[in-house]
């Protein structure tokens, strides 16, 4: 009814600011569309996102909003809305480490009102999404409110509560976006649980006692038969280099064009057979003969021997009581 009373020249003012607004949005990351079909190479993230907000007719966005901004390692950054309809949201990013920066507050219109810093939370810190998985991030409600001051409407925007409804949630998920429904998910909403001191230290204690007393400098080549280990040993024996030897032949990609080396590593790094073999050259030898494991026919070479180097409490306590706080539930 007060559109149709509007004047030409207020209509024409109203136009021009609608596109302007246009400018000055939030840049809402996109829901998935239903008939998208999901890639290995991409991460999904979902969640309830609800705003209670009243309709607005005339407003492009139809209601006020706000939402959740991320801020990924590959310099993406995504907006995850809150909507008063359709609050079940599932957006496509990146493969990345993302972490919850700000919320930013929109008009009816979509335009940023307001931002504020992100809640102080670490679970929504550094979280790594993986491709070809689909992370849970909560069931979030907010609400709005006005207030007349200073001769002017003012409008507010607040988080009302945060919920971990991770089943439900993701049935719904699963129901509005149906080419989602086989990708594997994760619960990212984990509740932050008291650590104690002696939690993290009790932690640390358990796995230092898991680490291997000593680290071993070791090398090798691995072949399919016997014959080609042998012959590879002898070309060594006979003065040929061992990194030359293991870059021609070896199979094994990841050592190969290292020249064959494995870097430090202790006995429970590797197959029985092989840490067998590899400690019994320490601390510097050439195996005299080839050594078989599942993997193939393995000529080995230690060329150093060391205590294995174990960070002090002090140096590891904050991120082993960051772990313990917040571990991934997967579903």
């Amino acid at each position: 009814m007060f559109a149709g009373h509007l004047s030409d020249g207020i209509r024409r003012f109203v136009g021009v600011f609608l596109l302007l607004s246009l400018c000055a949005c939030a840049n809402y990351t996109p829901r998935v569309s239903t008939t998208e079909v999901p890639t290995a190479e991409d991460a999904y993230l979902y969640g309830r996102f609800h705003i209670d907000a009243p309709k607005n007719w005339l407003a492009i966005d139809g209601h006020s909003s706000m939402g959740f901004s991320l801020q990924c390692s590959n310099q993406q950054k995504y907006v995850l809305r809150f909507d008063r309809d359709k609050p079940v949201l599932a957006i496509k990013v990146k493969p990345a480490s993302c972490s919850l920066t700000e919320i930013v507050y929109t008009n009816p219109d979509g335009d940023v009102q307001a931002r504020k810093p992100a809640p102080a939370r670490n679970g929504f810190k550094g979280m790594r999404f993986e491709p070809g998985r689909a992370y849970y991030m909560g069931d979030f409600d907010a609400g709005t409110s006005s207030s007349f001051r200073g001769g002017m409407i003012h409008f507010e925007w607040f988080l009302k509560s945060t919920k971990n409804n991770y089943g439900p949630t993701t049935q719904d998920m699963r129901a509005d976006y149906p080419n989602l429904a086989g990708i594997p998910t994760e619960n990212r909403l984990v509740p932050e649980v008291e650590v104690t001191p002696a939690q993290v230290r009790a932690e640390y204690d358990r796995i230092v006692a898991q680490i291997d007393a000593k680290e071993y400098k070791v090398r090798h080549i691995l072949v399919e038969k016997q014959t080609e280990a042998q012959a590879a040993l002898k070309r060594i024996k006979d003065g040929e280099s061992f990194e030359f030897v293991a870059r021609e032949v070896s199979r094994d990609p990841g050592s190969s064009k290292e020249g064959g080396d494995l870097g430090w590593n202790g006995p429970g790094n590797f197959v029985p057979r092989f840490s067998q073999g590899m400690i019994s050259l320490a601390p510097r030898g050439l195996s005299p003969e080839p050594v078989k494991t599942e993997f193939g026919w393995h000529v080995i070479e230690v060329t150093g021997e060391r205590v294995t180097p174990v960070p002090s409490f002090d140096e590891v306590k904050g991120k082993i009581a960051e772990r313990l706080r917040t571990k991934p539930i997967t579903h």
